[in-house]
């Protein structure tokens, strides 16, 4: 199926004008394929996003439908991560500070001894750059963090050779130390099930 008729010709058949959807048909088409059992309006930010996208996709039945799919795809990884921390949430093994800032507004901490085992469990796989300067153990790693806090550039040059790394995550030095003074803690926005 081709919307151009030059390409319908060149492969010997006639061009079918199908016509474009209804912005209400387009949105219910979108709606049918990306929230799929579940109901949008308990999805409240995802509805205002999938019509705008809806309305984007200027009733083209297979945008929408590709589209949809793309959004339902994201929404069930998303579904899934917060699943697994409700689950870690629910064995404790992170807490809600009480005190949760205007910008952040759900914000775990997480136990002591659970960090400890987290950095021994990831510590071939994860590493800060400034902790294993010049150690063989930054040719595995996979996600590096480092302290971009004095302009230093320089010592991001030896991150070319690293062949492993995926990730590399900046981190302002006046948040570490805030961070640190308070012990690990992630910032998590849950969402409904």
């Amino acid at each position: 199926m081709t919307r151009k008729e030059s390409v319908a010709l060149m492969m010997g058949s006639g061009a079918i004008n199908v016509g474009t959807l209804s912005s209400e048909v387009s949105w219910a088409l979108f709606k049918r394929h990306s929230f799929e059992n579940r109901d949008p309006e308990e999805y409240s930010e995802f509805q205002e996003v999938g019509k705008q996208i809806a309305n984007k996709c200027k009733g083209l039945p297979l945008a929408l439908k590709t589209l949809a799919g793309i959004l339902r795809s994201k929404f069930e990884k998303l579904h899934s991560a917060n699943q697994y921390f409700l689950e870690l949430r629910s064995r404790s093994l992170f807490e809600k500070v009480r005190e949760s800032s205007e910008w952040n507004p759900e914000e775990f901490l997480m136990h002591d001894l659970v960090n400890d085992l987290a950095q021994i469990a990831s510590s071939n796989l994860c590493n800060r750059l400034e902790e294993n300067q010049g150690s063989h153990m930054l040719e595995q790693t996979r996600h590096l963090s480092y302290s971009m806090g004095d302009g230093d550039f320089g010592k991001l040059k030896t991150l070319n050779r690293l062949e492993q790394l995926r990730t590399l995550l900046p981190i302002i030095s006046s948040c570490v130390g805030a961070i640190l003074a308070r012990g690990c803690c992630m910032t998590y926005s849950t969402s409904k099930d």
